[in-house]
């Protein structure tokens, strides 16, 4: 599976993550390897991200990313699944945020091996993973 890792995430967090979960067939690649000259907001990224080969599923810390109309509509149009993060996720220092993110990994990947494309998920603190209506 592929992944892609928002600008809440640490930047090496994706390297890290492919080094671990890479002999499992998995890729990762940040905001800041697709768009180094910056953040190009949600809608641009979005369909980006759903336009490139390999069926790529979205990671994101960003709690309003499925309440913007904008937002909505383009992972709607673009069928991209999400995965965000527990609250205060994006706040936390690299540490705490990888050491959260590699728990949570496992539960991501199961529920990503019978995702329908568009589909939306909320990561719990726990690890566990729930479909958003």
């Amino acid at each position: 599976m592929n992944f892609f890792l928002d600008n809440t995430f640490a930047p090496g967090l994706s390297r890290a993550a492919a080094l671990i979960a890479g002999p499992d067939g998995h890729a990762f690649m940040h905001m800041r390897d697709l768009f180094p000259e910056g953040d190009p907001g949600d809608v641009a990224w979005i369909r980006r991200v759903a336009a490139k080969p390999g069926g790529w599923l979205a990671l994101s810390g960003d709690r309003k990313l499925g309440r913007s109309p904008q937002s909505v509509k383009a992972l709607k149009e673009e069928r991209l699944t999400v995965f965000v993060m527990p609250s205060g996720f994006p706040d936390h220092d690299r540490w705490l945020q990888a050491s959260k993110f590699f728990k949570y990994l496992p539960g991501i990947v199961k529920a990503a091996q019978r995702v329908t494309p568009g589909d939306f998920f909320d990561v719990q603190d726990n690890g566990k993973v729930k479909k958003r209506d």
